[in-house]
């Protein structure tokens, strides 16, 4: 087997997490990955992981050659990718990332599988900052900016952000108003850099500093916090509107914060764009947008 082989399978371990994970991924057995990494090693003549029981860790040699292989792995795979997009046939194994609170999974599933039986997908859970070439993703739906040059993404819908309160937490505390929202316990998500989000925009320009106890990547775990009065979250006014006009949720400060934001589906530049990503782009903006019609038309009603 060639080094590049052994370095891709390198890749997979380190990302992974331990060989057995890697194996599962590559279908192989999980002995043939511990030989060819021994292979790598005595080839380089350096340890790369420090191995345990229950976990593993990269040596400094370790990581200097992962940083170098994962851009080798990447090259590989694009070159593949140049080769199988020559019949233009969607084939192989898509995988998806999607926010949990998304729901569109099955659906999306069902219209690829029926145009293109031959592409076995792998939905995978995303929240706030994307590593997309770590986590393996050929195509993410992602919601909010995306501060990175390589990748390339499609807008499919805007929607507005409300900062929403239960009913019970405005009984107790009266009103928030601009002046007062850093003094309010606030459920806060993270920004495109993995960082926890400390301020909130203004419709009419800039920001307002935000803080409390409670974090979460899942914009639906911040607004079931809210509608539970453990304080203010800024949620998309279209996924609120339900618990809106049941009374759980009391949106507030609507003229003054919020912003229009966007769901896009992302993917890494390449040279050649896989057809099974193509198909997949094309197909899932068709879906969702025929998906936001009816809800909207339904809401309407």
């Amino acid at each position: 087997m060639a080094i590049e082989s052994y370095l891709e399978e390198f890749v997979e371990v380190v990302e992974r997490g331990s060989v057995s994970a890697a194996a599962r991924a590559l279908n192989v057995p999980r002995a043939s990955v511990s030989r060819r990494l021994a292979r790598l090693e005595e080839s380089y003549g350096v340890t790369l992981l420090h191995r345990q029981t229950h976990r593993q860790s990269l040596t400094e040699a370790g990581r200097e050659l992962y940083r170098r292989a994962r851009r080798i792995a990447a090259q590989l795979e694009d070159a593949r990718r140049a080769v199988s997009a020559l019949d233009g046939v969607p084939r192989g194994v898509l995988r998806v990332g999607v926010p949990p609170e998304a729901g569109v999974e099955m659906a999306l599933a069902r219209a690829y599988r029926a145009a293109w039986p031959e592409v076995e997908l792998e939905f995978v859970a995303t929240h706030g900052a994307l590593d997309m070439l770590g986590r393996g993703l050929d195509v993410a739906l992602h919601g909010g900016p995306i501060d990175d040059e390589s990748l390339i993404g499609r807008k499919l819908l805007r929607f507005r952000t409300v900062v929403c309160a239960s009913p019970d937490l405005l009984a107790r505390r009266g009103a928030p108003t601009v002046e007062t929202l850093p003094e309010w316990p606030c459920l806060l998500g993270f920004d495109p850099a993995g960082r926890p989000v400390a301020a909130w925009p203004l419709w009419g320009g800039g920001t307002v500093a935000v803080s409390g106890p409670i974090r979460s990547t899942s914009m639906a775990s911040r607004m079931e916090g809210a509608r539970l009065g453990l304080g203010l979250a800024l949620v998309s006014e279209r996924s609120a509107r339900r618990l809106i006009e049941q009374g759980a949720l009391v949106p507030v400060l609507e003229d003054a914060v919020g912003a229009m934001t966007a769901a896009t589906l992302i993917w890494p530049a390449a040279e050649f764009m896989d057809p099974k990503v193509r198909a997949f782009v094309d197909l899932a903006t068709d879906v969702i947008g025929r998906m936001v019609q009816a809800r909207d038309a339904a809401a309407e009603a």
